[in-house]
């Protein structure tokens, strides 16, 4: 599932040790900041998270899926 959500996402996060960076794409700071926040209040280590050209959301599966609407939510308010 990664090799396929990022072939086709237009952008991609990845998370590594509370640090969060642009895998593919333009990301802003603010947004690396809020998804890097979100994912220390939950305890995720490292994941990545794929956007693709429609703004469909895929996650890996390091991030719980009862967890999926608040980064849809934090990416959402960050995109626009």
């Amino acid at each position: 599932m990664k090799m396929i959500s990022r072939l086709f996402s237009n952008q991609a996060i990845s998370v590594r040790d509370g640090q969060a960076r642009a895998l593919k794409g333009k990301v802003t700071n603010k947004l690396l900041n809020d998804v890097a926040s979100l994912c220390r209040q939950h305890e995720i280590v490292e994941c990545e998270i794929w956007i693709d050209n429609s703004g469909m959301l895929s996650f890996s599966h390091e991030i719980p899926e009862e967890l999926y609407q608040r980064f849809r939510n934090t990416i959402s308010i960050n995109m626009h």
